[in-house]
């Protein structure tokens, strides 16, 4: 077995993030409402957004908001 082979038998399979996951199967109003509040971080802080996530029944917390916002999502 190869470095390259053993390097893929090791790869871990890393979730999706939660944020991302929202926006892509949100319906597509909802999508861009969130995208919206994500972007504008004046109006909108993550713990904000969280709360709010939440009071939909979403369970998320304002660090995995806050991780997306600074593009560090283990999708990013």
């Amino acid at each position: 077995m190869g470095l390259q082979e053993a390097l893929n038998a090791q790869k871990r399979n890393t979730p999706k993030c939660g944020v991302c996951l929202m926006l892509q199967t949100f319906p597509k109003d909802e999508a861009k409402a969130l995208a919206d509040a994500l972007e504008d971080r004046v109006m909108f802080s993550s713990a904000a957004i969280a709360k709010a996530l939440r009071a939909e029944g979403h369970h998320i917390s304002d660090s995995v908001l806050a991780r997306h916002r600074r593009k560090e999502c283990s999708t990013s």
